[in-house]
């Protein structure tokens, strides 16, 4: 795994680590700070692709190249949405309802009659032989709450053997279910992502500080 420098004291730490073990700086929000820097706009004067951050468009030298609506652009449009709902949306009027015309109760009636007296035919056996089963969706398991204490690897099935899909944080809060074997299944919106080591899953909140030299291998 890569290293890199600390920006506050220069010590060596791991790329992924939350926090430098050498000063205690949080490397979690320079990452966050870094990527909001770093997002993409569009000048417009050259309409070329710039960072968000940028006071001069690199390409045509346009100053403040990234465009903002003005203040009043966002009130100017509530008020002009209100005029359109009080002059041209039509309020209730005092119209008499047109008249439906009167059925013919005792037609009507007559047919339910004959209807109602008419045998149902038994079901043929082509069409009970046709008719589909109808195969409840299983419901989502019921997970429980719970922390990775250390670094933990999550996999595509039960055991070191199969391929990791990603790898948790220390005190990294998941969803789990369906223990089998020392491994607990992790869902994410009722749907299964991977399993986990039961050995690296706790209940609470880790309360000391994390390993963060770097992931295991289970």
């Amino acid at each position: 795994m890569a290293l890199i420098d600390c920006p506050q004291c220069g010590h060596k730490v791991l790329s992924v680590a939350s926090t430098c073990p050498e000063c205690g700086f949080s490397l979690s929000e320079q990452r966050k700070r870094d990527s909001l820097a770093s997002r993409a706009a569009i000048c417009r004067h050259c309409h070329r692709e710039i960072t968000a951050t940028s006071k001069l468009c690199p390409h045509c030298g346009e100053t403040k190249p990234v465009s903002k609506p003005p203040k009043w652009l966002v009130p100017a449009i509530l008020v002009v949405g209100l005029l359109i709902a009080v002059f041209f949306i039509p309020w209730g009027g005092s119209e008499d309802p047109i008249p439906q015309p009167a059925e013919p109760v005792a037609a009507a009636e007559s047919v339910a009659t004959t209807r109602d007296t008419t045998p149902t035919p038994p079901p043929t056996a082509a069409a009970v032989s046709t008719t589909t089963p109808q195969v409840p969706t299983p419901a989502a398991p019921q997970t429980l709450t719970k922390w990775t204490a250390d670094w933990a690897n999550m996999r595509e099935d039960r055991g070191v053997d199969s391929d990791v899909v990603r790898v948790l944080l220390p005190g990294e809060q998941i969803e789990v279910a369906d223990l089998e074997s020392r491994w607990w299944a992790v869902y994410v919106d009722g749907r299964r992502v991977g399993y986990v080591s039961a050995s690296l899953v706790v209940n609470e909140i880790p309360a000391a500080e994390p390993d963060t030299t770097g992931p295991v291998t289970r």
